[in-house]
């Protein structure tokens, strides 16, 4: 509240009230609205750090949890990547503190602050009861790190960290908003013909600038808003519960360059920062789709290893498990590969035409070993 701390930090606070978010008139300002005029955030909390109390509101997967029992007054929850909202003057807690009445019941108050958190479920976990509150001294990792196959949920907003592995990188695309408001989807090798075409008029406009048609020159000295981006499918690092296959996610690489593409890896384990999940229009594949915001940070990490001693050196061997990775595969076991997609190679023999319509193609499926 004083702002003499980023909010982001990881932080230990307890939940000492809960109330509905309508309580207030902070609560229902239009930034806690949804397009239609309902009411987004069904319930606010009250986390305390064991001194002072901020009122906290939260994403609709928290809201399912407080009607669950999962969420309670008394619980102590790890909290990372908090935002500040409503009043963002710097004042003490005990200036910034109010009561607010039951909308329904005007006998019923509750302590609010008029400036406030707002958290997310992907990015806070419940702690056990002898978690000392506050800042803690060391980071928990074990309470930041999130798992797609547990505790990734799709409608729980920002998440903060994980561990993952790169199991297949998609070329890199090219998407440009025309003057007309159309968008314009290009790979890298349409979009690097285009930028030598404009090269060209470019070099035209220079030369016999007189020449040049007005509409050409528009053309040239537009500015283009084109914007780079890239697909990744990602799975956890380590074994999943019960030795489940893993869970992949579809991950896209917004705002990226081809530095940004040829820096990540297949096969190589990263830790990741700060992405978001989101609902694409159409979903080919199986699991969650992520996307990237402008606060992610890529940090390569070395194979995990295992407590087992190498026969020939006295050092730990890299851990022999079995991650979804491209391979390579014979025709008759493409029918056991469901929810995902394949890149084949073939050699074509012949092309008997059946009719003008219709083609039918016989190939001889070709693998290197």
């Amino acid at each position: 509240m004083e702002q003499d701390d980023v909010p982001v930090k990881q932080m230990v606070l307890m939940v000492s009230d809960i109330a509905s978010s309508s309580t207030s008139s902070t609560a229902s300002n239009s930034s806690n609205m949804t397009p239609g005029g309902n009411d987004l955030h069904k319930y606010r909390l009250q986390l305390t750090d064991g001194w002072y109390q901020i009122s906290t509101y939260v994403d609709a997967r928290m809201n399912k949890m407080i009607d669950q029992g999962r969420v309670y007054i008394g619980q102590k929850l790890t909290i990372t990547g908090a935002q500040l909202t409503g009043d963002r003057t710097p004042k003490t807690p005990l200036e910034a503190l109010k009561m607010a009445s039951v909308k329904n019941d005007p006998n019923s108050h509750h302590d609010s602050t008029t400036t406030s958190l707002r958290i997310s479920s992907n990015s806070c976990l419940p702690c056990s009861w002898d978690t000392k509150l506050g800042y803690p001294r060391q980071r928990l990792r074990r309470h930041v790190i999130r798992r797609l196959d547990t505790n990734v949920y799709e409608d729980g907003g920002l998440i903060t960290m994980m561990d993952v592995m790169i199991c297949k990188k998609y070329p890199m695309m090219y998407s440009e908003t025309l003057a007309n408001g159309l968008m314009m989807k290009r790979n890298s090798k349409d979009e690097e013909d285009y930028r030598r075409t404009l090269e060209i008029r470019q070099q035209t406009h220079r030369n016999f600038s007189s020449q040049v048609s007005n509409l050409e020159k528009d053309m040239v000295s537009q500015d283009r808003r084109v914007s780079g981006y890239f697909r990744l499918r990602i799975c956890d690092v380590g074994i999943n519960n019960n030795n489940n296959p893993h869970v992949q996610a579809t991950l896209m690489v917004s705002q990226a360059t081809e530095v940004i593409h040829m820096d990540l890896l297949e096969g190589q384990r990263y830790r990741l920062f700060f992405v978001q999940p989101y609902q694409p229009k159409t979903r080919p594949l199986d699991g969650p789709y992520l996307i990237t915001t402008r606060l992610t940070k890529w940090e390569p990490l070395p194979p995990k290893t295992t407590d087992r001693v190498s026969t020939i050196k006295d050092y730990p061997t890299t851990d022999l498990l079995k991650y979804p990775l491209r391979s390579i595969c014979f025709c008759a076991d493409t029918k056991d590969l469901t929810g995902t997609d394949v890149d084949i190679v073939v050699l074509v023999l012949r092309k008997f035409e059946k009719n003008k319509w219709n083609c039918y193609y016989y190939c001889y499926y070709h693998y290197h070993y």
